[in-house]
């Protein structure tokens, strides 16, 4: 995976490996942006993920975050161990 943090813009954008065709038949990608420490928020359940394709950007704010992404196969099967990258941010 490949990440780039532009503290300037307050944006991350995440590159991930594609090892899915891009359509929906043969499966796809979730992802979850976690806010870390006191408040912050986490992907807990299925709720909390939402599909994505590479490349994946937010708009974040000063602080530390966890990026998540999982496959989901044809059927519905999520991957258990989801992709992480942690980072922090210092928008500017």
């Amino acid at each position: 995976s490949n990440v780039q943090l532009d503290d300037s813009a307050c944006t991350a954008r995440f590159t991930f490996a594609a090892v899915l065709p891009q359509n929906e038949s043969a499966g796809f990608f979730e992802c979850c942006l976690e806010k870390l420490g006191l408040g912050g928020t986490t992907c807990s359940d299925a709720t909390d993920f939402e599909t994505c394709w590479p490349p994946q950007t937010y708009d974040v704010e000063d602080g530390d975050f966890r990026f998540n992404a999982r496959a989901v196969n044809i059927v519905g099967q999520r991957d258990s161990t989801p992709a992480t990258h942690t980072f922090s941010m210092s928008c500017d």
